[in-house]
């Protein structure tokens, strides 16, 4: 194999490698009811709230392509390093590669920027876990995580945590469905369930009166 044809593949296969982490990252970080909210703006385009409805579903495949790319990747140090007689320096680089390239600066994209992500992302995240060879793949490896894993907690899908809520009524508002105001109320009142009394109170001694 050339140098130019593994300098290539080497390329496509970190690029494969960075787009799948963030995918990953973005669908794990995601919220239902951030979902919903970003939905609520977007329309009918990105349909975020039914693609992460099931969440091994999308991501096994998504996972599956990911670990593929990064033995392939070491695979390929493997042999550059073998040619050059340095394995243990190859190997190190493509390390140092795939933890900046392949999991630390995806990560931080994806939770830094996780609403704009989720956005970009959307749609190539619906084709790769609509993609039938994929599926053949993930669909016993996701039988077994599920028998391996706990079993899922004997609550409502769209329960709502106090942390979407508040979320929700960020997205409601910059998308102009409802005021300002209304959204720090919003989280004003989440917020007031956690106060102690004490905090709003003021002490009798110090009371003038």
């Amino acid at each position: 194999m050339g140098g130019a044809v593994i300098a290539l593949l080497s390329v496509v296969l970190l690029v494969t490698l960075i787009t799948f982490r963030l995918i990953e990252v973005t669908f794990v970080r995601l919220g239902r009811a951030r979902a919903a909210g970003l939905d609520e703006t977007a329309g009918d385009s990105l349909q975020l709230d039914e693609l992460i409805a099931d969440r091994e579903v999308l991501l096994t495949p998504i996972t599956i392509v990911r670990v593929g790319c990064q033995v392939g990747s070491i695979a390929i140090a493997v042999s550059i390093g073998q040619s050059t007689g340095s394995t243990l320096l190859a190997v190190a680089i493509a390390a140092v590669v795939l933890f900046l390239f392949g999991e630390a600066i995806p990560r931080r994209w994806a939770i830094e920027a996780n609403d704009d992500m989720a956005k970009l992302l959307a749609r190539p995240a619906r084709l790769i876990a609509r993609f039938v060879p994929l599926q053949w793949l993930a669909i016993p490896l996701i039988s077994l995580v599920r028998r391996c894993g706990p079993r899922p907690r004997e609550e409502q899908t769209d329960d709502i945590v106090e942390d979407e809520l508040v979320a929700l009524a960020e997205a409601a508002a910059e998308a102009s469905l409802i005021e300002d105001d209304e959204a720090h109320l919003i989280g004003s009142i989440i917020e007031l369930g956690d106060t102690i009394v004490r905090e709003v109170m003021v002490p009798r001694p110090d009371m003038v009166t």
